[in-house]
């Protein structure tokens, strides 16, 4: 059984804030598998969420995040614990202010939960706790977790999104936005993969990989291009995690005139986040305007953030760029000073980011597929799993040639899905083996996994 912690409180003041997920866990996984730790709110009808036309029925909402409507009776048959009522008071009356009082749950233990959440995991672990997941760091909760031994899941939605990219998540055993295990496991990705290595895409072929097809054709011409900026500002949400907790001692305003003291204000951009509360206003520097971020970093020759993911966006791009928060990026870029790196070195950085420290979004909530990463596989064999499920792969076929190329029946299939096919049905069966090996009737593949 996995427990999942939906955050009390949250940004944007919503009373349930991460609604979307507790529905498309709902869609995703069996009843008996899951219990959640929640409020109230969340155990609303979802009708009657309906009739008030509140944004995670919508259709815009089933169709962005993949899910349908719960019935009102998959929501009051869930498995829950709600949390008990005033237990945040003390914080709130603290702070007196939901954002503040979210932040310091993030980071800092605080006692009533962590009281709470021991008392109440303890109780769940009759019932065998496999893992926890959470959508967001929550020092409290890692606390009583680790007490009992039981590893917390931090899920989050990926820095590649649609309608640019192919849609992926963030999977980390340690935390998400800060706090991440992204420099730990890229240092085991290159044991595995030397620079150069004939089973690593370049960079053009990653993109070509995660890019949805309009934007494909787009980047296919102009590839390469110069840009417009030397520097590029991309702001972020005010009220969002990234910058509550992660930020340092960095914002917006600090930010563009850090920028602003190194290049000249023609040269500089600055995009606003399209969500942004309090929008970056000026009489002498520019703001981008462009459809996407997307053509806001091809535009520009260096990206500056606080930790953004248009900065793994800019990488992706053959941009600079230049991180101030914490981010699973941040630590790679640091190290280059955020200056140019050589190119086979980024691209052996990005196809960790994209194809092992990210996971294609089908595999969000797939409850076999945690389990099996809960086994603690080598990088080598999630680099195969999650490669063989991303929907565009092209050009990844010289690993399985030059060791199964006398078997003509396995290698069709293998050509079908490496020329842009989707995936066949013999592959994902290799693939979803309950050890996660690569395995066929005709042909061992665990060699992949070496």
């Amino acid at each position: 059984m996995f427990v999942v912690y939906l955050d009390p409180l949250g940004p944007r003041k919503a009373p349930a804030t991460q609604l979307w997920q507790f529905y498309k866990l709902l869609s995703r996984t069996n009843p008996q598998e899951v219990h959640f730790l929640l409020t109230e709110p969340y155990l609303e009808d979802p009708d009657c969420l309906s009739a008030r036309h509140a944004v995670e029925t919508s259709p815009a909402a089933v169709e962005k995040y993949g899910y349908p409507v719960p019935t009102s009776r998959q929501v009051s048959s869930a498995s829950a614990s709600i949390f008990p009522e005033g237990l945040f008071t003390p914080l709130l009356e603290r702070f007196g202010m939901i954002d503040q009082a979210w932040a310091t749950l993030l980071t800092d233990v605080y006692e009533p939960l962590y009281e709470y959440l021991a008392k109440e995991l303890n109780q769940l672990s009759k019932r065998n706790i496999e893992g926890v997941i959470t959508w967001a760091n929550n020092a409290s909760l890692e606390k009583a977790a680790s007490e009992l031994n039981i590893p917390v899941i931090h899920n989050e939605v990926g820095p590649l999104r649609a309608p640019v990219y192919q849609d992926s998540a963030y999977f980390d055993l340690r935390g998400v936005n800060g706090n991440t295990d992204s420099s730990r496991r890229y240092a085991d990705f290159i044991r595995h993969f030397e620079i150069g290595d004939p089973g690593l895409l370049s960079r053009k072929e990653i993109l070509q990989t995660i890019l949805k097809p309009a934007f494909a054709a787009s980047f296919s011409q102009t590839f390469g291009s110069s840009p417009q900026f030397e520097a590029g500002v991309a702001l972020q949400v005010e009220d969002d995690s990234n910058i509550l907790a992660y930020a340092g001692s960095w914002n917006s305003r600090s930010l563009v005139s850090y920028v602003l003291s190194h290049h000249t204000a023609d040269q500089t951009t600055v995009r606003n986040h399209p969500l942004s509360s309090f929008p970056f206003v000026s009489s002498t520097v520019g703001l981008d305007n462009s459809p996407s971020s997307f053509h806001f970093v091809e535009s520009c020759q260096t990206v500056f953030t606080i930790n953004s993911s248009v900065g793994i966006e800019a990488l992706l791009l053959g941009r600079n760029s230049r991180f101030f928060g914490q981010n699973p990026a941040s630590f790679w870029s640091a190290d280059s000073g955020g200056g140019s790196r050589a190119e086979s070195d980024t691209a052996r950085f990005l196809n960790f980011l994209c194809f092992n420290y990210l996971i294609p979004d089908s595999l969000l909530f797939d409850f076999e597929y945690y389990r099996w990463r809960l086994t603690r596989p080598t990088e080598k064999q999630i680099w195969a799993r999650h490669r063989a499920l991303w929907p565009n792969i092209s050009s990844v076929v010289d690993p399985f040639t030059k060791s199964f190329a006398s078997g003509t029946g396995i290698m069709s299939k293998l050509l079908l899905w490496c020329n842009g096919g989707s995936v066949p049905f013999e592959l994902h069966a290799w693939v979803n083996t309950s050890d996660g090996n690569l395995f066929s009737t005709e042909f061992d593949l665990s060699y992949w996994h070496q």
